[in-house]
């Protein structure tokens, strides 16, 4: 018995109840709504999230109040105090079964309301350029903003000159929306849309498919987006009625775009993780050391720092290479080159010689580093990527065929030897054993290429398979320019 009382008193509120919605401005009715199936025990702060997800009327908070049995404005902050029944009106009816209701809603027509602008505007839409490079709004919605009842414009007043390629402008700023990325969520149709473009058949140009999404939807949206207006200046007296009209929120356009951010950004975790791979590892720093060997030294032992733009050694490649700057004879330059870790964040260059140390040598060591951008990017996906890169384990000589797409007749191949200290039991830069390898191409049609590797001790020249380590290799086309610098 007591069950079916409390689901009649909690139909009783959900349903019986004819409720309606009516907005006033300046003490006049512009809007009125009705409400189907509301629960009247709803708090005011659910009531307002509720009408704006549903876009039966748009409240935001810096523009619209509720109001109480008095007329009296309810301040935003106390909205959860209240409880829609709190606030109902009778309005008619001459018995309880045939009485409806209504609440107010006051909105300020001279403050800007948030989700008008981003209805209005179309702001849930990604953007792209056009042929003329410019920044303009895709088809579809790309994102939705979470919690849009909450969000606030923040307000400006500002009036200054401008000049650019096509001629003077004043332009008057009223305000400023920021969706950072914790604001919003992509749509499951962008989602969608992109994982459909990730699951193409190996034979399609996974690129061009992700091109294709963005054109839809776009490719970016702007953190910042400032509005007002904007109006070309002549010699005429500047019309001021223009600026008039700026008074009211309902016509302030978009003036300007800052902090252009990936739209993949909003995306699940696993097709951000796809998305990297399909964008391909980029050179992300390059530099040199200079070295100096002293005459009788085989072991030079050189630590790597970590530049600013690289947040861990951990997802990145290093490459490195050896060039002797003394004349010398060929038999008296062999060096080998590795790149040991102390641990995961704390890689060295270590500089082997080989042979009778008889003199002093000065060495040019440049290295790259190649990883994923830590940002995505914003534009049309580039084809600066390497073509081919990975890393092999070894735990003794062997030969291992590496598979790749078919090569065109301009590339390299390039590989740098790894030593982890977690894998071996001595000190970094200590071992005396030389590990020597080389690429062997037998069909450039069937896309492999075979990688030798020979480990042996430097002191006895006897083969040595005491070491694990790795070989971190890629495959660069001529095309890929930003590599071949020096």
């Amino acid at each position: 018995m007591f069950l079916n009382t409390q689901f009649l008193k909690a139909a009783y509120e959900i349903s019986r109840l004819s409720v309606r919605g009516v907005v006033v401005a300046e003490n006049k009715v512009v809007n009125e709504f009705k409400l189907e199936e509301i629960n009247i025990s709803m708090s005011l702060d659910k009531v307002r999230e509720y009408l704006t997800r549903n876009e039966l009327i748009l409240v935001g908070q810096q523009n619209s109040h509720f109001r109480n049995k008095l007329e009296h404005k309810i301040p935003f902050v106390n909205e959860n105090d209240y409880k829609l029944k709190d606030i109902l009106v009778s309005t008619d009816g001459e018995n309880d079964n045939d009485k409806s209701f209504s609440f107010f809603i006051e909105k300020d027509l001279t403050r800007p309301g948030f989700p008008e602008i981003v209805r209005n505007l179309n702001l849930t839409k990604g953007y792209k350029r056009n042929e003329r490079n410019e920044v303009i709004q895709a088809n579809k919605n790309a994102f939705q903003i979470k919690n849009m009842h909450l969000m606030e414009i923040i307000t400006h007043q500002t009036l200054e000159e401008i000049e650019d390629s096509q001629g003077r402008f004043l332009c008057c700023v009223k305000g400023t929306i920021r969706l950072l990325p914790g604001d919003l969520e992509a749509t499951e149709e962008y989602i969608e849309a992109i994982e459909d473009a990730l699951n193409e058949d190996a034979n399609i140009d996974i690129k061009a498919s992700l091109r294709r999404v963005g054109r839809v939807y776009g490719f970016f949206w702007p953190q910042d987006i400032i509005l007002g207006g904007k109006f070309q200046l002549s010699d005429e007296p500047t019309d001021t009625r223009e600026l008039e009209k700026l008074k009211h929120f309902t016509n302030w356009r978009i003036i300007d775009q800052k902090d252009l951010t990936s739209l993949h950004t909003l995306l699940p975790e696993r097709l951000v993780s796809k998305i990297r791979k399909v964008y391909g590892m980029k050179l992300l720093y390059l530099s040199s050391l200079t070295v100096h060997m002293p005459k009788g030294q085989r072991i030079s032992l050189q630590p790597i720092p970590k530049p600013q733009t690289i947040p861990t050694f951990k997802t990145v490649k290093i490459f490195a290479s050896v060039i002797v700057l003394n004349k010398t004879n060929p038999y008296r330059n062999m060096f080998v080159i590795r790149i040991e870790y102390m641990d995961d964040e704390s890689p060295y260059i270590v500089i082997q010689r080989i042979g009778n140390p008889k003199g002093p040598f000065n060495l040019f060591v440049p290295y790259k580093i190649i990883g994923y951008e830590e940002g995505l990017p914003i534009e049309q996906l580039p084809d600066n990527s390497i073509d081919h890169i990975d890393t092999i384990r070894f735990q003794y000589d062997s030969d291992i065929h590496i598979e790749h797409p078919k090569l065109t007749k301009d590339y390299c191949i390039i590989g740098t030897l790894i030593l982890k200290s977690s894998d071996n039991l001595y000190k970094v830069g200590t071992s005396k054993d030389v590990i020597s390898y080389h690429f062997r191409q037998h069909n450039n049609d069937n896309g492999i290429t075979q990688l030798q590797c020979y480990h042996y001790d430097l002191r006895s020249n006897e083969a040595n398979n005491s070491l694990t380590f790795y070989m971190n290799y890629a495959i660069i086309s001529r095309q890929n320019s930003d590599f071949f610098e020096l």
